[in-house]
């Protein structure tokens, strides 16, 4: 009896009884349910954390993954600029100076390469972000004009320009030095060297390709479909438009002279004479912290030979050189 005059005096007073208001009782709603407990709050707040620990990586792998897909995509459209250029121009490929620098430094000469423009890792140089080089050079037309094209997305680093950091550098990619066309074949004739052999480090002779049909055909070397054309450089030796390999040691060389890249997943992608791109997994153990490339430590405004980090395997070596070119004669 005396519960039931509390009831009714909390009725009376518009007190909740058992969670529920007067309305609610005389409506028959069954009681509410407070709010959650301290172990049940942390015992969602552990399935959350598990949930994450369990999708964070596969979120970042898909990232990355679509990321090597875009950098696919730019070296595909590289290659079949290049392809294209030959195509148009009785199989002669596109300029690519290694020795002389024509055309690259401040882009003096005509913008006849393949890409002009000479990037460093210094302060205040304005090639590192001038895009004309580029949709001016032969690639252009050949790309629609596109600037991203030259561009991997995994190529985040900065640059300081007019004194004002935080710029991104225009291109993260070069081109095979042995893919050289013919625009030093005046220079090869004053210096004794065959029109067929590179210039570039005339002390370790390999072919130089001037012509599309030299690629397993009328030289030695890899055919089309083995012939790496474009990569990605690493950022510590990007400079002109090419990438040189081999080093002051000779043809299978401990160190490089410029380093391609190891930020997708310690490989690069590369482009192939046929049109192809494929992605190669480097065997060394090398630095491949965030687009640091293969090779340690920087070398500023590219100059030097760089040696790798601990763990160079001579297969790396092989693998670019064997792709790349062939001992000359």
């Amino acid at each position: 009896m005396k519960a039931n005059l509390a009831v009714m005096n909390s009725w009376q007073a518009g007190i909740p009884v058992d969670g529920r208001y007067p309305d609610e009782l005389s409506a028959g709603h069954k009681p509410r349910r407070g709010a959650f407990t301290l172990v049940e709050l942390l015992i969602v707040i552990a399935i959350i954390a598990i949930l994450g620990a369990i999708l964070l990586p596969v979120l970042s792998k898909a990232q990355e993954r679509s990321r090597r897909i875009y950098c696919i995509n730019n070296l595909k459209q590289l290659g079949l600029a290049w392809v294209g250029y030959a195509n148009d121009n009785n199989d002669k490929i596109m300029s690519n100076p290694a020795a002389s620098g024509l055309g690259y430094n401040n882009a003096n000469g005509n913008l006849q390469n393949w890409v002009n423009g000479y990037l460093t890792t210094g302060n205040n140089n304005p090639d590192n972000t001038n895009n004309q080089y580029l949709v001016q050079a032969l690639t252009g037309q050949y790309c629609q004009y596109s600037v991203a094209v030259f561009k991997c997305p995994d190529d985040n680093i900065k640059c300081v320009e007019n004194n004002k950091p935080g710029y991104d550098r225009v291109r993260s990619y070069a081109m095979n030095y042995c893919m050289e066309g013919d625009v030093e074949d005046t220079l090869k004739l004053q210096q004794g060297v065959p029109l067929n052999q590179v210039l570039w480090a005339a002390n370790i002779p390999r072919y130089g390709y001037r012509k599309l049909t030299d690629l397993g055909t009328r030289l030695k070397g890899p055919g089309p479909a083995d012939a790496w054309v474009f990569c990605e450089e690493s950022y510590n030796t990007i400079n002109n438009g090419c990438i040189a390999w081999g080093g002051s040691d000779g043809p299978l060389s401990s160190s490089w002279a410029d380093c391609p890249a190891a930020d997708h997943s310690n490989g690069d992608d590369f482009s192939f004479a046929d049109g192809h791109v494929e992605y190669h997994k480097w065997v060394s153990g090398w630095n491949a912290t965030q687009n640091a490339g293969v090779c340690e430590p920087p070398r500023p405004n590219g100059s030097g030979w760089v040696t790798p980090a601990v763990g160079f395997n001579q297969n790396d070596m092989r693998w670019i050189t064997s792709h790349g070119t062939a001992p000359y004669p």
